[in-house]
């Protein structure tokens, strides 16, 4: 969602605030992959229902009170299996973030909040539960700068990529930011 809100609030003027919880701005990829992306997304223009796959079940495991988590949601509406990403998907996505990150210019107050460390392993290990093992912390940090210039930054120590799904004293600390926030810009 914080992709195309950030488009969305870049396109309008009649919004008073934007909270971003750990935005999807740039693929979290390895350089090699990420340089694939054009061919990727050209096949993706002639194809957009071919698929490849997608992330790792650790994430959705990590939530699950099933697993290793302590939310309890349906499997039908959020995947503890790996799901297909389609390249169509794929393509509009990248189109997405390449305008992004070319710079907006959001004129509303914006709170981009994300985790203090990112993980990036294939194979499970608890410090998913501590981090975020969806995208990769810096990208946001980076291209956050470029979004608008009444943008606040916040990183949320130990929190995981949803970061109000963190446990409960890591979400807390990112109620209270939102709180502080939005006290702070009188919203």
């Amino acid at each position: 969602g914080g992709l195309s809100t950030s488009l969305y609030a870049h396109s309008k003027n009649n919004i008073d605030g934007l909270i971003l919880n750990s935005p999807f701005f740039a693929l979290n990829i390895p350089p090699f992959l990420n340089s694939l992306m054009p061919l990727v997304s050209a096949i993706g223009k002639k194809f957009p229902y071919m698929t490849m796959d997608s992330l790792t079940e650790h994430y959705p495991k990590s939530l699950h009170k099933d697993y290793k988590g302590e939310w309890d949601f349906k499997d039908e509406w959020k995947p503890i299996k790996n799901f297909p990403a389609y390249l169509g998907w794929l393509r509009a996505i990248r189109n997405a973030q390449a305008e992004l990150q070319n710079g907006l210019s959001i004129k509303c107050p914006t709170l981009v909040m994300y985790s203090d460390k990112s993980y990036k392993g294939k194979k499970w290990d608890d410090i998913i539960k501590i981090s975020d093992g969806v995208l990769d912390v810096e990208h946001i940090k980076k291209y956050a700068d470029g979004i608008g210039d009444k943008i606040t930054k916040v990183e949320i120590k130990d929190g995981i990529h949803d970061l109000i799904l963190s446990k409960k004293d890591v979400r807390d600390n990112a109620y209270a930011s939102i709180k502080r926030w939005i006290d702070d810009n009188n919203l």
